[in-house]
């Protein structure tokens, strides 16, 4: 979801705007894994990304 976030802040002038996505997990001598994530789960993901990432922050200020 990171990556999609990424991705649509890169690409936003361009007009382009990730709402799926599929991840593939490789591993040799096993076979693969795949993933999709539809749009809602997209959005459930991120909105807990955010809250991890404004926890790193506040503990980040708490230690320095």
């Amino acid at each position: 979801t990171a990556y999609i976030g990424a991705a649509n802040e890169y690409y936003r002038d361009y007009g382009i705007q990730l709402n799926h996505a599929l991840l593939v997990v490789a591993i040799p001598e096993m076979p693969a894994e795949v993933f999709w994530f539809e749009s809602a789960m997209i959005k459930d993901y991120w909105e807990e990304w955010e809250k991890r990432v404004a926890e790193y922050w506040e503990r980040r200020s708490i230690w320095s």
